[in-house]
């Protein structure tokens, strides 16, 4: 999950700085980079933080446990139910939502002003 994150958000990064260079074509692209980039670290590091004062809250495995997941198996697919996503994950999910939008739509509009300039 961690480097799933990191990935995400440097793609989320990369995207961004894509989207305002074609929207503000004289921005500066290193200041533009290395502000995403500093709160992309801050950001990570709030998150290890918060990862490392939550390691000690989990409950030790049993012998138990340990052995009914050796003879575990998937339920066929059409049994499952829809997982429960935690308030965090969906929150993340409507805002990279919102930002596809908003990125889809800002893209429309500079290549419909690209378009006309150019005619």
């Amino acid at each position: 999950n961690v480097v799933a994150s990191i990935i995400v958000g440097v793609l989320l990064m990369m995207s961004l700085v894509l989207m305002m260079t074609t929207m503000f074509p004289n921005i500066d692209v290193r200041v533009v980079a290395l502000v995403l980039g500093v709160l992309f670290a801050l950001t990570l590091l709030v998150a290890l933080v918060v990862l490392f004062l939550r390691r000690g809250h989990r409950a030790p495995i049993s012998k138990e446990l340990l052995r009914s997941r050796a003879n575990w198996r998937m339920p066929p697919v059409n049994l499952l139910q829809r997982p429960k996503w935690a308030k965090g994950t969906l929150a993340g999910m409507y805002l990279l939502r919102g930002y596809l939008v908003v990125a889809v739509i800002m893209l429309v509009v500079k290549a419909i002003e690209l378009g006309v300039h150019h005619h």
